[in-house]
């Protein structure tokens, strides 16, 4: 008779593997993450497996100054070091070299996933493992580089502490000509355990550009006070407060752990880990609203439209005439809507027709958190020679949306507004 667990149990290994390593689907990424929820055995596995692999970021990692690739072959070029090279040997070495290291790399796997965790060797403090660039604080919302005042180097286990400056952290991957960097404003205090992970007490990261990490790597991680963020390539912001971390995705997506549970926040979104709390689910950063005013002058309502910056950083939103169409306006039959978050089945895109100096509406314009995007519009066009009937409006933002934590392109839709046009 078959042993009902022992299939199940490899099964299961192999996929916390593949979770760590970022390689499963989303579905079943997501069936794992609630197996994860119900099953502490489980959890305890996973965090066993990530300390295991933790095994590769105890290897040296060289942390040259960017150009260091491009001098050496010029200088190589001018001594003639090359000269004497025969075509073809040293792509024949490089492939030996490469499955070399693939071998050896999948010996070290077996050796963490199977060895002695008492033998584990640990990344020495005082270890090199990247370049920080410090600048003068720069007021600029969209974070622009000040004049730089100093260089120096990243270390393990050393603190950091901005001070006044705003920073800029180079750190290898592993890859050729591959760097993640890191920028960072005034008072931001953090320590690297690795060149894949970082414990910040306090302080904005105010734009994190993690490049995937070599073969075997790990997902880059920043550890907070409240709970930890893993990145295996994309464009992010984490700003640490006393009472909370808050976590902006620019480009890609981030997985936001507080507690045991896991949110996945795509790009355009944030989210929120408070001290001994799980992770808020990711929300957009814009919110747009819909308000009517009774205009008698008009044959129809006027409708005040807001866009609203309600995440923790600031955001560059388009206004309605910087390009054609930005904003869209959609009309539906009362028999099409179906609830109140239901946006009908026969809506009708059109141009939304705005109220006001067009002037003020031209370009682009930087929101800070909480602050608003208004312009009207009237709609009697949109309604003119319509049945008299009960609508519903929404109107929907197709533009571009760009921070400190990088840029996006997403639909925001408002919620459906009630027109009643059968007494007018």
């Amino acid at each position: 008779m078959l042993d009902d667990e022992r299939p199940t149990q490899s099964l299961v290994s192999a996929s916390l593997l593949g979770y760590v390593l970022g390689e499963l689907e989303p579905d079943q990424q997501q069936k794992l993450e609630h197996q994860l929820k119900e099953s502490p055995a489980l959890r305890a596995e996973l965090e066993e497996i990530r300390g295991h692999l933790k095994l590769h970021q105890a290897v040296r990692k060289v942390a040259p100054r960017r150009g260091s690739f491009d001098r050496m072959m010029r200088r190589m070029s001018q001594e003639g070091a090359l000269q004497g090279a025969v075509p073809g040997v040293h792509c024949m070495l490089r492939r030996a070299f490469l499955l070399a290291a693939v071998a050896g790399i999948v010996m070290v796997v077996l050796m963490a996933l199977f060895g002695d965790k008492r033998y584990l060797p640990v990344l020495p403090k005082d270890e090199v493992i990247g370049q920080i660039i410090y600048h003068e604080a720069s007021p600029d919302l969209g974070g622009t580089v000040g004049r730089e005042i100093e260089q120096g180097e990243v270390l393990v286990g050393a603190t950091k502490n901005t001070g006044v400056y705003d920073a800029q952290i180079w750190l290898p991957t592993g890859v050729s000509r591959s760097y993640s960097i890191i920028e960072c404003g005034p008072q931001t205090e953090m320590q690297f355990v690795s060149s894949r992970e970082v414990k910040v007490s306090r302080g904005f990261m105010r734009r994190l550009n993690i490049a995937p990490g070599a073969l075997g790597e790990s997902a880059f991680t920043v550890v907070t006070p409240h709970g930890r963020v893993e990145v295996s390539g994309a464009k992010l912001s984490v700003r640490v407060t006393e009472a909370e971390t808050q976590v902006t995705v620019g480009e890609g997506s981030a997985r936001v752990i507080g507690g045991d549970v896991p949110q996945v926040v795509p790009a355009g979104h944030f989210s929120l880990i408070a001290r001994d709390a799980e992770a808020t689910p990711p929300q957009p950063l814009l919110q747009m609203g819909l308000l009517l005013y009774n205009d008698p002058r008009m044959t129809a309502p006027v409708v005040e439209v807001s866009l609203r910056n309600i995440s923790p950083v600031p955001a560059r939103i388009e206004r309605v005439f910087s390009r054609d169409p930005v904003y869209v306006l959609q009309i539906s039959r009362a028999p099409d809507y179906s609830g109140q978050n239901s946006l009908g089945e026969r809506y009708e895109a059109l141009e939304v027709n705005l109220l006001g100096n067009p002037l003020e509406h031209m370009g682009e314009v930087w929101l800070k958190p909480k602050e608003e995007y208004r312009f009207r519009i009237d709609v009697s066009q949109s309604l003119y020679g319509r049945p008299a009937a009960e609508y519903w409006l929404v109107v929907v933002y197709k533009g571009a949306l760009y921070g400190p934590q990088g840029a996006a392109r997403l639909d925001v839709t408002s919620r459906p507004l009630k027109i009643d046009m059968r007494n007018k």
